[in-house]
């Protein structure tokens, strides 16, 4: 009798709807505009442009009711940059999802509009925002509300008297652009939180010298970070666009249920939100009804949306939303009304997490999992109840072991948020779809999509290819399909499809799955999902952390459009919408090539130059200098690269590299061009084949043939990071040149150049780096065959443009 009331309104509601549709009443239109334009933006203390919709930043809530038309004009007032927008979560037309390429949307030009226009087939809590370059950081993003129809509550346990959006995001004081343009020219650009020397030893300490040594090696061998939860640092982080230094302030009365709209719109950052002293309820997920979950805190990644009902108690309640690498807040306050409101002192951080092997997936029962499934038996309809959420579990067990945890002791594992005893972390196993789902078939088959990439060349990928890569997945309409998300990066990834929801297999009965729109694939761990592919069109499927996406992780899923000739099969599926015919179910070319710039074939270039000042021991001085340009896309880029040095009562030496490289795989180039090199008795040119890229343990490496009639030789260089804090680095290095064979000189084969050094740096940002140096060599002096050796100690400055 329950589920009858639970249900009612809504089987009333659509049954309403159904009666409209079928008597030809025409739906309710409610119409916005949308400017969209750079404006002056300040919300760290200087004014910086941004981009603004309609004068606001971020852009303004919009708002519907089931069953009516929504009519969006975008007018785009950029002077320079198309634009589009995206309606996250939304059940449309192909034509109206705003991404460029697709559908044959074009963009959005400058100095033009484009009207939307489709009708309001479900309710809930969704989003907007855009979806070209990177205007969505730069604050083209904006709640989209959708109220069921006659503003009456999907059930009565929904009830509310106060109804507020929270808006989480994170701003940074650089464009989206740079952003993006720093992680692709070196990997650590924003990795501030990365192990020093100084944790090496703690864990010596707590896990033994050989423990650690194993550990370390396979962390070396993997070329990862056991502290890389976020790839970009530096954000302040906002609720409804404003800084915990003047926080957002929501009102409630005495005796208020009160609705929480969280929508996650921010460009890569996952929040822990939990409201101290107060529960949350926990009553839709991605914009779908779920049956009631009580939580004292949540998990929310990127393009997730949660609705929560709380029931203030006191008078005064501070919102904490903790970047999960517990690098900041977003901070609000809740209150009665009776004190105004005040800046909201900032908690103290939660305890941040190490990345294990269990989250590469080197280890069996990890525990770390979102909604990991035992597929054995694929084709076993009933194959969910084996399908328990482990990380929920092993997340359950962590909820009650840190009751005294200090904040500056890291925790083990993704999934752990140190969530102290006795409170209750949501977990997606405990979403449950509030109304059965309509569509309970088993998977007809399984579209495996293996999630990869590499931090040290900044690519992402989807089954190994990027978007300019990549052939469209196809999909008949009305296939039942399983989508099988494989993690095999140590990168938690928001995969968001567009224009259908997925049903996220969590151990729940086939009929209670809930409905998704964006589903958070853990490091290391294999989550599934439903499809029903009942939306014809081309639809997006991306990881939602936007420079991934822009990096390559992201394709196209094809529906096959009904033809012309037979379009009754969808017709009211479809009614009152407006959808450009395609009657072709082709592949399509991925992608065009405007949209190819921007997601996986850009362009970059980077320059680091040093040079650094000497005195040996005997007070003689020298210098040397090098620079080094790099120029293409992630595949085929171009080097160039010269290096100098001068002793004391010697000509300089000369050495130039014009290499073009050519990626051979995630951490090598194979390289090949032509070098010049002039000493006191050598000047050649001579061809170069050889190789750039990471080895194992993370040592830079460069090593190239140089062949010449005359003289072969083979030249080394290597280097290796160690950290002694965040900023103060040193760096083990070794030079050398070998030459294989000297027709002119046989007595001059061998070991004719090494270097090997100690550069401790200090990084005043990653673009200004004075050093110190302290280096042995040894060469050949230039005039016969006697070698030098000699130590040396210098000053030095490297710049990265």
């Amino acid at each position: 009798m329950t589920r009858l009331f639970v249900r009612l309104p809504l089987l009333l509601a659509g049954l309403l709807m159904f009666m409209q549709v079928q008597a030809g009443t025409p739906a309710k239109v409610r119409e916005y505009h949308l400017h969209i334009a750079e404006q002056p933006v300040n919300i760290t203390g200087k004014a910086l442009p941004r981009i603004t919709v309609n004068g606001q930043f971020p852009a303004p809530t919009l708002e519907f009711e089931e069953g009516e038309e929504a009519v969006i004009h975008v007018h785009n007032d950029l002077k320079n940059q198309d634009t589009s927008v995206h309606w996250h979560g939304l059940l449309l037309p192909g034509y109206m999802d705003g991404v460029p390429g697709f559908n044959g949307f074009p963009g959005i030009p400058p100095g033009t509009h484009f009207e939307y226009r489709f009708t309001l087939r479900q309710h809930g809590t969704y989003w907007y925002h855009a979806h070209s370059r990177s205007q969505e950081q730069d604050g083209l993003y904006g709640a989209f509300i959708v109220h069921p129809a006659g503003q009456q509550p999907v059930a009565t346990h929904e009830r509310s008297e106060r109804d507020y959006v929270v808006m989480l995001s994170d701003f940074h004081d650089l464009p989206g652009e740079q952003i993006m343009k720093n992680l692709k020219k070196t990997a650590e650009y924003y990795q501030d939180q990365r192990e020093t020397l100084a944790d090496v030893w703690r864990q010596i300490q707590h896990d033994g010298l050989l423990s650690t040594l194993r550990e370390r090696a396979d962390w070396n061998q993997m070329r990862m970070l056991r502290t890389d939860l976020a790839d970009v640092t530096g954000y302040t982080f906002l609720v409804n666009g404003q800084p915990a230094a003047s926080p957002w302030h929501g009102e409630f009365r005495p005796g208020d249920t009160v609705r929480l709209r969280f929508i996650n719109a921010a460009a890569m950052s996952f929040f822990d939100v939990r409201i101290p002293g107060l529960d949350m309820v926990v009553v839709s997920a991605d914009g779908q009804p779920v049956k009631p979950v009580t939580v004292q805190e949540f998990r929310i990644g990127t393009a997730e949306t949660y609705d929560v009902l709380i029931r203030p108690r006191n008078d005064r309640y501070a919102l904490e939303a903790e970047s999960i690498d517990r690098s900041g807040f977003a901070l609000a306050l809740l209150s009665n009304g009776k004190e105004p409101a005040a800046p909201i002192a900032e908690p103290q951080a939660r305890p941040r997490a190490l990345l294990t092997m269990a989250d590469m997936g080197h280890e069996e029962h990890s525990g770390h999992d979102m909604a990991t499934m035992n597929h054995a038996a694929h084709n076993d309809h009933h194959h969910d109840e084996h399908a328990h959420h482990r990380m929920a579990a092993k997340q359950d067990e962590h909820a009650g072991h840190h009751p005294h945890q200090g904040h500056d002791i890291p925790v083990s594992g993704w999934a752990d948020a140190a969530t102290p005893d006795g409170h209750k972390m949501l977990q997606y196993h405990d979403l449950q779809s509030l109304l059965p789902q309509p569509d309970q078939r088993p998977p007809a088959r399984d579209l495996v999509i293996n999630l990869g990439g590499s931090m040290e060349r900044y690519i992402w990928t989807l089954n190994g290819k990027k978007f300019t890569e990549a052939e469209p997945w196809q999909l008949q309409f009305g296939e039942r399909v399983r989508l099988t998300f494989v993690n095999n990066s140590m990168m938690a990834h928001p995969m968001h499809l567009h224009g259908m929801f997925m049903q996220l297999e969590n151990g729940a009965d086939a009929a209670l799955l809930p409905n998704k729109h964006t589903i958070i694939v853990p490091p290391g761990q294999t989550v599934s999902a439903l499809l029903t592919a009942n939306e014809p069109g081309e639809w997006a499927i991306h990881c939602h952390l936007l420079y991934h996406m822009s990096s390559g992780m992201m394709n196209k899923v094809v529906v096959a459009q009904v033809s012309e000739e037979n379009p009754t099969e969808h017709a009211d599926h479809h009614h009152g919408h407006h959808q450009k015919p395609v009657t072709s179910a082709a592949p399509l070319i991925n992608p065009s090539p405007a949209h190819g710039r921007e997601h996986g074939n850009q362009i970059f270039h980077s320059t680091l130059a040093d040079l650094g000042l000497y005195q040996n021991e005997h007070h003689d001085d020298s210098w040397q200098g090098e620079i080094e340009s790099r120029i293409g896309t992630d595949e085929n880029r171009l080097f160039i690269k010269a290096h100098g040095h001068q002793e004391a009562g010697h000509d300089a030496n000369y050495d130039a590299l014009l290499l073009y490289s050519r990626m051979h795989s995630e951490f090598w180039d194979i390289q090949l061009g032509i070098g010049y090199q002039e000493r006191e008795l050598l000047q050649q040119e001579a061809a170069i084949i050889g190789v750039h890229g990471l080895a194992p343990g993370f040592i830079e490496t460069d090593l190239h043939l140089w062949l010449h009639p005359d003289r072969q030789a083979i030249t080394l260089e290597a280097e290796r990071d160690l950290l002694l804090t965040q900023r103060w680095i040193t760096q083990p290095y070794v030079d050398a040149e070998y030459v294989l064979n000297n027709e002119r000189d046989e007595l001059r084969n061998g070991l004719s150049e090494l270097r090997i050094g100690l550069e401790t740096r200090y990084e005043i940002s990653k673009r200004i780096r004075p050093f110190v140096d302290i280096a042995w060599t040894h060469e050949h002096e230039a005039s016969n065959t006697k070698a030098e050796q000699q130590w040396q100690a210098g000053l030095g400055l490297t710049l990265l443009f």
